[in-house]
């Protein structure tokens, strides 16, 4: 974890707008130790600290290294969402934060935004074909939120195409009485792997609009045929088997308004259709060369048994707050944020999260100790901090979800998102040198974000910064992947610090 990069953060978060008083350096560290900033690093030379000398000088690896050790302890059993073990990191964030003075969110109790989750998990997930049972992941895959509870026989199915009704496409029939249907994985593409239709592009969430089509055609099932079954299987798997965690009243609506999803394997389709299974296969070529289809029941022998659990649970994110000094600029907001919550355990193993994202989270704890302590000494932060630690981000960026829909501060008062997350670690590609940094998204909405971070660190730091990651067309989009997201979807301006996987 780069000492480097925090002090970065903290100079161009006060960069021409803080004025260090002229006082003397022991009246400085007396004033910093009563704001309970603890075994603070500086020794104070020269009376006097600029910014700079202050930013660079109070922020150690040992002090990193105590926190991340405590965040990411066996005692801590491994972050998971809405588990005690989060809950007493928690507890460990919020006294460092309350120790170093700094302040609850005007208008708040307390340092905790109180999260409530949907909690989903299989209680049981049985599918037959022939009488032959399909094993979940080897066979099949469904998330439990995505599915109803049910216990049915079919007899038929309706092969839907692609399973689109819309202006592009429409593959159902008035003619199919089937309550189940099977359709092809994606849209429709040319050889080149394009969309057959320009406004029709590929995406990853064309499943909840087939499902919702097959909902709206009298399907209650949707089975879709996946390709890329393995590798998808392997991708999604502990997203399958363990709890799945939504913001309550997130889905509830939609959930009653679409068909259940079950992601089958070419060889279980093979397994439904047997021999017509050529027949299948043919109006996908008709698909492709005259886009016209129009759906038809087979005989099938399918018996499906879903089960699940769901129940309520409690999470919170951490929000301190430093208010600006400036009677004019105060509220404007600049949010440093990271997610605290990892993966839990997995049986006897705990999975203790130090990179992803221990090290984000103590890095944002020890920038919020040494700006309270900062300003405690006298300095002028023209701006207001606000700091965040993040609940649910594993689950998928559901805590900062929570707080963009429910802001302790105006949105429209943020000026920009400041996300750390995984810093912990130098990947492959800088193994010769680790002075560097990936900064993702810092130009997407922002140029002045962009140049200030350039401006900053090229005076002071002197980063590599890598740009790599920030591409439109990385594969990895990592830009859609952490906290910030939520932010720069409501037009804040983000950075994304990163250190590679």
């Amino acid at each position: 974890m780069s000492k480097y990069l925090l002090s970065l953060i903290c100079l161009w978060a006060v960069s021409g707008s803080f004025v260090f008083g002229q006082q003397k350096g022991e009246q400085i560290k007396k004033k910093l130790e009563e704001a309970g900033f603890v075994s603070f690093p500086v020794t104070i030379k020269n009376n006097t600290l600029s910014p700079e000398q202050f930013a660079l000088k109070s922020i150690t690896g040992q002090h990193l290294k105590d926190h991340l050790s405590i965040i990411a302890s066996d005692e801590m059993q491994g972050r998971e969402t809405a588990t005690p073990g989060l809950k007493k990191a928690a507890r460990y964030i919020s006294k460092e934060l309350e120790n170093a003075g700094v302040q609850t969110t005007p208008g708040q109790k307390g340092y905790y935004q109180q999260v409530l989750f949907s909690k989903t998990s299989w209680n049981k997930n049985e599918i037959y074909v022939n009488g032959e049972e399909q094993k979940m992941l080897r066979n099949f895959y469904a998330f439990a939120s995505f599915c109803a509870p049910m216990q049915k026989n079919y007899s038929s199915i309706s092969f839907v195409g692609y399973g689109f009704d819309n202006d592009y496409m429409s593959h159902y029939s008035d003619k199919t009485v089937s309550s189940i249907a099977v359709a092809f994985g994606g849209v429709p593409q040319d050889p080149e792997g394009n969309a057959i239709y320009d406004d029709m592009k590929r995406s990853g969430s064309e499943f909840l609009i087939k499902a919702r089509a097959a909902y709206e055609n009298g399907y209650d099932v949707l089975l879709i045929i996946d390709d890329s079954f393995k590798e998808n299987a392997a991708r999604f798997n502990r997203f399958i088997l363990n709890p799945r965690y939504e913001m309550v009243g997130q889905n509830e609506e939609t959930s009653a308004e679409r068909a259940s999803i079950v992601f089958i394997s070419p060889t279980m389709a093979e397994n439904i259709f047997g021999k017509k299974l050529k027949k299948v296969l043919k109006r996908k070529e008709r698909i492709l060369k005259k886009k016209k289809f129009k759906a038809f029941d087979i005989d099938a022998d399918l018996r499906i048994s879903f089960d699940k659990k769901e129940e309520r649970v409690k999470s919170q994110n951490i929000a301190g707050f430093i208010e600006g000094t400036d009677p004019e600029k105060k509220d404007e907001v600049l949010v440093l944020s990271a997610h605290y919550d990892h993966l839990g355990k997995r049986g006897s193993d705990i999975y203790n999260g130090a990179d992803d994202n221990g090290s984000g989270t103590s890095a944002v704890l020890q920038i919020a100790q040494t700006m309270s302590a900062y300003k405690q000494a006298g300095g002028k932060l023209d701006r207001s901090l606000q700091i965040l630690f993040f609940t649910g981000e594993e689950k998928g960026l559901l805590g900062s979800q929570y707080y963009t829909s429910n802001p302790l501060v105006p949105l429209e008062n943020i000026i920009a998102d400041i996300n750390i997350d995984m810093i912990g670690r130098t990947d492959a590609a800088h193994e010769d040198n680790a002075n560097y940094i990936y900064v993702i998204g810092s130009d997407r909405l922002s140029m002045d974000l962009h140049e200030a971070n350039e401006r900053v660190n090229e005076k002071h730091i002197g980063l590599e910064l890598d740009y790599t990651f920030n591409d439109d067309n990385d594969p990895n989009r990592f830009y859609y992947r952490s906290d910030h997201y939520n932010f720069a979807k409501n037009n804040i301006p983000v950075i994304f610090y990163f250190s590679g996987v």
